[in-house]
């Protein structure tokens, strides 16, 4: 540490701007420097070298000699620090310094860094770099003040960097003061050093004090937080355990948030792989910075064997979730991925409430014919649905919760189960073609849903019927002829990881004007086909009908809208037999 603090006083400077003075000023002036030149050269120092010493210089140097003589009467063999990074000197320990024979050298170094002063309160500032230095060091530090007087008799005082003195120091740098103050009274007298040597000499007495400090440090954001060192011959790290394993994790901003979520409640086969993801708070790596790498960052998770029934209008189904607390949420999760989130009571705009998300994790594909009974449930989780936890009698445990009010999308997961349902009853549908997850698939969401009410809902597929109007501007809709016909209308849908050409089977009805087709009215569906292609890019997430004769698609979707056909797709298009109308 190169500064030392002591006092000097300073001439003052000379002004720039013109003033009328008189010859005696004159004089006087040149007398004042005529007096300030005899100051700085004494007589009898002719043949300066030029060269100067500064008082902080002079300090330093005594202060360094004081604490040689002091070291020797200790048995510390002080060596100095060619180069000084705050530091001043390493020293080895004579065991036995006092005998009059061979004595023991310890086998541990000490560092000491020493800082000399004049002044009369006996004190020296440390600025951010000698704090960090000493609270980082891996070598066991004593701190070092020496106090000279005017007489030049030197008092010598000393710190050891315990874990008192580290905890003064971790504040300090916690804070936002530029210095913190060392004052003699504040330090140990010589009467101490001896034991204070012993104490640092210790096995392990750096790791410790800073083992402890981390602890302590820790234990203010992670309550209850140990830290531990593990050494095997392997090698070693650092295990830390507290409480909330997710304490460790920033949860600030919403999208943090949700990433410690989704990892406490999502998949424990994925679970690393979330962890690995997670941001630290940075507490957490700064207080750790100073240990043993890697790191372990452990924790309990909360986690309990419950039955959930959800009952409807159309009756009750049971599956089996694992309950999951953490300090903040809990959640029912089942093995398919699935997930009923709520948070504890928080205030959002003056209120408190619970925040509940249903999460799919999107890295389980759980296909939807493993679901078995558990597809049962989901079904029956619509509108006007209640989930109440069962007890260990099988009876409700408590008044559950309306999934109206609480996981609304749920109803979208149900809607999802039984469209997909529906659409296993098309001939040739292609087996292990969905996951659970793609529910949150906008288009493989909208491909189910809209085959399966195409298939049940006549209004559905009325709505694609059609019209070409005539050339002739004086010829009108009445004047169109009805056939009755058996059709073939081509969809295509995709699905995650494939095309589905859909052929439907509908009752319809041809429209002609002078014997040639322009129109076509469809009743009714009788039955489908499925044909499995290789994934293709539709012109919109909606199932697309395919008539022919242009290579345009219209959407299954709220505005009809129409698209292009894949260039993929072989040509295909609407074709009809004649016969009866069943309508």
């Amino acid at each position: 540490m190169a500064r030392n603090r002591g006092s000097a006083s300073k001439g003052k400077g000379k002004g720039k701007g013109k003033s009328k003075s008189t010859g005696k000023d004159q004089r006087k002036r040149g007398d004042d420097r005529t007096r300030r030149v005899a100051t700085r050269r004494p007589e009898g120092l002719e043949g300066s070298s030029g060269k100067r010493r500064s008082f902080s210089q002079r300090v330093g140097t005594k202060g360094e000699l004081a604490f040689r003589v002091f070291a020797e009467a200790h048995g510390l063999l002080a060596t100095k620090c060619e180069e000084d990074f705050g530091i001043d000197f390493m020293c080895q320990i004579d065991l036995d310094h006092d005998s009059r024979g061979a004595s023991d050298i310890a086998n541990t170094l000490v560092g000491c860094c020493v800082r000399a002063t004049t002044s009369s309160d006996k004190k020296v500032k440390l600025n951010v770099g000698d704090a960090r230095n000493l609270l980082n060091s891996r070598t066991p530090l004593i701190f070092i003040l020496v106090a000279l007087d005017q007489g030049g008799a030197a008092s010598v005082h000393h710190r050891l960097v315990d874990s008192k003195f580290g905890d003064e120091l971790t504040e300090f740098l916690a804070g936002t003061a530029a210095e913190m103050t060392v004052t003699a009274d504040r330090c140990g007298n010589e009467d101490t050093f001896d034991a204070d040597l012993r104490a640092c000499l210790s096995h392990g007495f750096s790791e410790t004090m800073r083992l402890g400090l981390a602890e302590r440090r820790l234990s203010r954001i992670l309550p209850a937080a140990s830290v531990e060192i593990r050494r095997t011959p392997q090698g070693q790290l650092t295990l830390v355990e507290t409480v909330h394993i997710f304490d460790y994790y920033e949860s600030e901003t919403p999208e943090q948030e949700r990433a410690v979520v989704h990892a406490a409640f999502g998949s424990i086969e994925h679970g690393a792989d979330r962890f690995r993801a997670l941001v630290p708070k940075p507490e957490v790596l700064k207080y750790l910075r100073n240990l043993p790498a890697p790191t372990v960052l452990s924790g309990f998770l909360s986690e309990s064997s419950v039955k959930l029934q959800c009952s409807s209008a159309f009756g009750s189904v049971t599956a089996e979730f694992v309950l999951r607390r953490t300090r903040t949420h809990w959640a029912y999760v089942h093995s398919s991925g699935l997930s009923l989130i709520t948070s504890h009571a928080r205030l959002v705009e003056g209120k408190r409430v619970h925040e509940t998300e249903v999460f799919i994790d999107p890295l389980v594909d759980t296909k939807m014919e493993d679901l078995g009974s558990f597809a049962d449930f989901l079904s029956a989780c619509g509108p006007g649905s209640t989930i109440v936890q069962l007890g260990d009698d099988g009876k409700p445990d408590g008044a559950g919760f309306a999934t109206d009010a609480t996981f609304v999308p749920l109803h979208t997961v149900a809607k999802f189960v039984a469209s997909w349902r529906r659409c296993t009853t098309i001939e040739g549908w292609p087996r292990e073609s969905v996951s659970l997850r793609d529910v949150t698939d906008a288009e493989v969401f909208h491909s189910l849903t809209g085959l399966a009410a195409t298939l049940t809902d006549e209004r559905v597929i009325a709505r694609y019927s059609f019209y070409l109007a005539p050339a002739q501007e004086d010829r009108d809709v009445q004047d169109l002829s009805p056939a009755p016909v058996r059709a073939s209308l081509p969809v295509i849908a995709n699905l995650s990881a494939d095309t589905v050409l859909v052929r439907f089977n509908v009752t319809a009805s041809t429209l002609s004007l002078d014997g040639e087709v322009c129109g076509m009215r469809f009743h009714s569906v009788q039955g489908a086909v499925a044909e499995k292609r290789a994934l293709v890019q539709k012109s919109t997430i909606f199932p697309e009908a395919v008539y022919g004769g242009n290579d345009t698609t219209t959407a299954f979707g709220p505005d009809l809208r129409e698209g292009r056909v894949p260039r993929e797709i072989e040509a295909v298009s609407l074709s009809w037999d004649e016969g009866d109308d069943d309508d």
